[in-house]
């Protein structure tokens, strides 16, 4: 058996007058973070989240944290990050991992490891904020192209 994965756009933020980054959740971003958490709070629990040091990411993984208790790690470096930088940024650990990011990093990235007909159903899905995409993956360390089991999208409707 392998480990979980879960790659997650972070939630809704607040638009205009802020630097892109600075930017908090809305109060529908909230709201779909607290309906990932709960979603995924057994699956999480001991588990890492690993999310961009942008607000609305770092806010999203926190919230989410809250109902598993899940190690949070920031990195900044995912902000900016291609797909490509985004899975090399994984850090190699047991158990599952969540990555809070961007668009359109995480579904090009969800689409990239994704095997058999899973790049077909990312794209016909898309990727609103809140979604995330969970995958079975062999072993973190060795992530490839059409090398994860896609399990699941979850779109996370807000309020």
């Amino acid at each position: 058996m392998g480990q979980t994965l879960v790659l997650v756009r972070h939630a809704q933020a607040q638009y205009g007058g802020l630097r892109d980054d600075t930017r908090p959740l809305s109060l529908i971003g909230r709201d779909q973070s607290f309906k990932l958490g709960s979603k995924f709070k057994e699956l999480l629990t001991g588990g890492l989240i690993v999310h961009s040091s942008a607000r609305r990411a770092s806010q999203t993984a926190n919230i989410i944290a809250r109902f598993s208790k899940a190690e949070l790690l920031e990195l900044p470096e995912l902000y900016e990050a291609d797909e490509y930088e985004l899975l090399r940024a994984i850090p190699p650990v047991e158990g599952t991992v969540m990555v809070v990011g961007h668009a359109p990093s995480i579904p090009l990235a969800a689409s990239l490891i994704a095997s058999g007909e899973g790049p077909g159903l990312i794209a016909s899905k898309g990727c609103p904020t809140a979604t995330a995409y969970v995958f079975e993956v062999g072993d973190m360390a060795h992530l490839r192209p059409a090398s994860a089991d896609l399990k699941d999208v979850v779109i996370t409707p807000g309020r």
